[in-house]
């Protein structure tokens, strides 16, 4: 389904903060986010899509490479637009029963935080995606999984493939729009060629050889 290969732009010194992914690419219905998943660049393409898709009534964010914190934190830092109303950020960890939610950076918006329990899981991490499209199923939604990288990790790679078809899937039929991170150099040449077959469009932010 990939349409083509986008390069995100680097940073230079009169723009020290840039908008990462821009075009055709940030209005893809699904898009496979090729960067690093270390350091200072990891993730830099993320809040030019969740900026650029045609101002989301919704962001779910699956922060499995990072704390909810940290994730809102990058994602904030790149933003040039307000956050909307409703954020969440799904992430490993036991809930305790009480409601946890957390301020968003750069704004009076909070975001709710949803444990998943305390390893990724796929079948548990889409039920919790599918009950938030379908609680905000007025609107459309972003949702951001970092990343794909780490689900590899502890789930079997055809099994992740399902995983990320059928979300795709949903999104695309939902009117709403999904990025996934991967590392390239963590995963390898094949893995990144077939789930660039089940997205609309591929970025990769300069430090990814992409071709």
């Amino acid at each position: 389904m990939a349409q083509g290969w986008h390069a995100a732009r680097a940073p230079t010194a009169d723009e020290p903060t840039p908008e990462p992914v821009q075009g055709d690419v940030a209005h893809a219905a699904n898009v496979l986010l090729l960067s690093p998943s270390m350091g200072e660049r990891a993730g830099a393409p993320c809040g030019g899509l969740l900026c650029e898709t045609a101002a989301p009534e919704g962001v779910v964010l699956v922060s499995l490479a990072s704390s909810p914190d940290a994730r809102l934190a990058a994602w904030r830092e790149r933003a040039t637009t307000s956050p909307p109303e409703r954020v969440a950020v799904l992430a490993p960890g036991v809930a305790d029963g009480e409601t946890e939610r957390l301020p968003v950076p750069g704004s009076d918006a909070s975001a709710t935080v949803e444990r998943i329990g305390p390893a990724p899981d796929l079948v548990g991490l889409w039920m919790a995606i599918s009950d938030r499209l379908d609680t905000w199923g007025d609107g459309r939604v972003v949702v951001c999984l970092d990343s794909l990288t780490v689900l590899l990790q502890f789930a079997e790679p055809r099994r992740t493939l399902r995983f990320c078809k059928t979300m795709a899937d949903r999104i695309r039929v939902g009117g709403h729009a999904g990025h996934y991170h991967l590392d390239p150099s963590a995963v390898g040449d094949r893995a990144v060629a077939a789930f660039s077959r089940l997205v609309d469009d591929v970025a990769a932010h300069p430090a990814v050889d992409s071709r």
